[in-house]
């Protein structure tokens, strides 16, 4: 019996089930997807995507003891199987295009405009590219040992402390902020934290917003998120 078959059985309706979860709007809504950060307490391989649109949603998914175990807005819903984490890993998916998708376009307002400091977007840029390689190593070395567990935090949209658009992405010890200015510029935040600790309040390793190269730094992010993939995916 499938998790969605579950709901209705159990549920009667009262509350979501997998397939309705799937079918929910993106459009207008913050995101956050949570990849093995314990947000499912004594699970492991736990997966947490919350939307917060016109009202809030979220999906939580873990391993037990090599049982695949669910809770759809709070409510415990089961063990899922295979046909589950399919779906499950449909949605991932949508996520990830639709972020991709909505980044490309915020970027692409505004593309006339004129930089104001070339060298400086040029130094940004070569710097990005030197820390994303490093962590799409560490991905590469995720993906070759079982016994390494990947851990990442995404936030995609407009926070409620904010009037534009934001993309973030917390990896290892890395912290990419990108927001989609109103001037239609690209702020480009970056943390590099010691020792795991992290204090989005201190000092930026790299700050800088960008005009002429927006498009280009999107794209490095857009690679990064190709690699990271099949690691945000879950498996069976």
């Amino acid at each position: 019996m499938t998790l969605f078959s579950q709901m209705k059985k159990i549920f009667a309706g009262n509350t979501f089930s997998l397939e309705e979860f799937a079918s929910l709007s993106l459009e207008d809504s913050f995101i956050s997807l949570s990849i093995n950060k314990d947000e499912f307490k004594g699970t492991l391989h736990n997966r947490l995507i919350t939307i917060n649109g016109k009202s809030q949603s979220s999906l939580c998914i873990g391993k037990v003891q090599e049982i695949i175990h669910a809770e759809i807005n709070g409510v415990n819903v089961g063990s899922c199987d295979n046909q589950d984490i399919v779906q499950v890993n449909n949605i991932l998916d949508k996520i990830i295009l639709w972020i991709r998708e909505k980044s490309i376009d915020y970027v692409k307002q505004g593309e006339a405009l004129t930089p104001l400091n070339v060298q400086m977007e040029n130094e940004a840029m070569e710097w990005l590219k030197v820390s994303l390689l490093v962590l799409k190593k560490s991905f590469s070395k995720i993906k070759s040992d079982d016994n390494l567990i990947f851990e990442s935090r995404i936030f995609f949209g407009v926070p409620n402390n904010l009037d534009h658009p934001i993309l973030r992405i917390q990896c290892l010890s890395l912290d990419f902020l990108l927001e989609f200015m109103p001037n239609h510029s690209l702020r480009v935040r970056v943390w590099n934290y010691k020792d795991n600790q992290k204090d989005s309040t201190s000092q930026e390793d790299l700050k800088v917003d960008l005009v002429g190269l927006k498009a280009p730094v999107l794209e490095e992010f857009i690679i990064l998120f190709n690699e990271m993939r099949s690691l945000i995916l879950m498996n069976p």
